[in-house]
């Protein structure tokens, strides 16, 4: 009967201490990823931005989000890195001429493609609304 209760206690006091160190050390419960580990995704990362594979990217990009790690390592600059290649930012940095430039392109191709349809259906085309201008 002694024996059972050691053996009872025991178990209690293990399953006290995993619980105690979970919260304590809140990076060994979550898991954080090893420099290899790392080191290996940054690789597969970098493979892919030099042959264009933006699945790859995309895909160790998110594991590279998931897992936790020291950003102010060189490792850690290189894994945010490929985090933004991944996932760039969505700010446009379309200069005034370029647009301009840009929308010269659409006028043309706009225009060529009314002719177009001018050649097949006139009489659609001359009350097509978005080629009436170049008419």
């Amino acid at each position: 009967m002694p024996k059972n209760i050691s053996q009872r206690s025991f178990f209690n006091f293990v399953q006290i201490f995993v619980l105690i160190c979970s919260f304590i050390l809140p990076h060994w419960a979550v898991g954080s990823v090893s420099d290899l580990r790392l080191k290996t995704l940054i690789k597969i990362c970098e493979a892919a931005q030099s042959t264009g594979d933006g699945g790859t990217i995309t895909n160790i990009a998110l594991q590279l989000k998931a897992a936790q790690f020291d950003i102010e390592t060189d490792l850690g600059k290189q894994a945010v890195k490929c985090i933004e290649a991944g996932f760039p930012s969505d700010e446009k940095s379309a200069s005034f001429e370029g647009m301009i430039v840009k929308i010269k392109k659409l006028q043309t191709e706009l225009r060529e493609l009314c002719f177009n349809l001018l050649e097949l259906k006139p009489t659609q085309a001359i009350t097509f609304e978005p080629c009436k201008e170049f008419y």
